[in-house]
């Protein structure tokens, strides 16, 4: 009996052991082995296309992404032989509904348009005849009102008179009241100027302190050395780029051409710009590609947080 408890623990233990090996090879993949990824894009004067392409983990995972002007966006996900994005049973029903339902329009249309037309002619014949009765009417009542407006009395001149002194006295009581409406404002909104103008000194003494301050330096180091770190594990492997541009001014072109000079500093590829200072035109080629392991963002994320001037920044800045 002892025995059989035995095996059954021991099958129990490697059925576990297996589990955890199994969850620990899948950590260690998303962890350290890395997704690849393709980027090409080219533009042009008739058309602009487009492709990215990622992979992981020996292609297991696939994505692909291709877009032109001229065409519809195109783009799928696939799990070995198994296309998950866009699922091709739902597109296919989608598409014979939408079939059928073209062609019950169809029949519908032409059905309404048949009837329409008959409901257009009798809706004629009968907005004809209101026509002309309306027009009667309004002929004999535009003749009652001149008769009326003819036998009407005027207004007595005297009454005219008194109502405009009225309305002027009132218009002068208002001049008044809003006048003095406005010094007062103008009272409070000097105070206020005051009031903002002490708020943004203070305040600006405040910020040059916290720049000035120990913590602040220790952490833009900081920070600048985790950027060095990320920008060092995230850089792609080749990254080709082509720009060919031009305006109808050269004064534009060259400014844009000195803003894209500051480019080459920070860009440490290829790059390769060539302006036209004659013709407008805007043509350009990319060509990136790459791979991205996620442990580096793990341990980014965990510096940062372990960090404690930057948690003293966060205090004071919610304060």
């Amino acid at each position: 009996m002892s025995g059989i408890i035995l095996t059954i623990l021991k099958i129990i233990g490697i059925i576990l052991l297996v589990v955890i090996a199994c969850i620990l090879l899948v950590a260690v993949a998303i962890l350290f082995y890395p997704v690849n990824y393709k980027v090409n894009a080219e533009t042009n004067s008739e058309e602009t296309t487009a492709s990215v392409y990622i992979s992981w983990l020996f292609q297991i995972f696939r994505f692909r992404l291709l877009y032109n002007s001229k065409e519809k966006l195109v783009y799928d996900l696939k799990i070995l032989f198994f296309q998950i994005l866009p699922e091709k049973e739902k597109a296919d029903k989608k598409r014979k509904k939408g079939n059928d339902k073209k062609k019950e329009k169809k029949v519908s249309k032409n059905v309404n348009e048949k009837q329409k037309a008959e409901e257009n002619d009798t809706k004629e014949e009968t907005t004809r005849k209101a026509e002309q009765q309306e027009n009667k009417h309004k002929k004999d009542e535009q003749q009652e009102n001149k008769q009326q407006k003819d036998s009407a009395p005027k207004t007595d001149d005297i009454e005219k008179a008194v109502e405009n002194d009225k309305s002027f006295s009132k218009k002068i009581s208002n001049l008044v009241e809003t006048i003095k409406k406005k010094i007062t404002n103008l009272k409070f909104t000097f105070r206020k100027i005051c009031d903002k103008i002490k708020e943004i000194f203070s305040g600006y003494e405040k910020f040059r302190e916290f720049i000035l301050s120990e913590e602040t330096k220790e952490t833009l180091k900081f920070l600048n050395t985790q950027r060095k770190y990320l920008f060092r594990h995230i850089k792609p492997d080749k990254s080709d780029i082509y720009l060919h541009f031009g305006t109808e001014d050269p004064s534009t072109t060259g400014e844009i051409l000195a803003v894209l000079s500051l480019v080459y500093a920070f860009y440490p590829w290829n790059l390769n710009v060539v302006p036209d200072f004659e013709e407008s035109c805007f043509e350009g080629k990319i060509e990136i590609k790459g791979k991205l392991q996620s442990y580096v963002f793990l341990i980014l994320l965990w510096r940062l947080y372990g960090n404690k001037n930057i948690k003293k920044i966060i205090k004071t800045v919610t304060q």
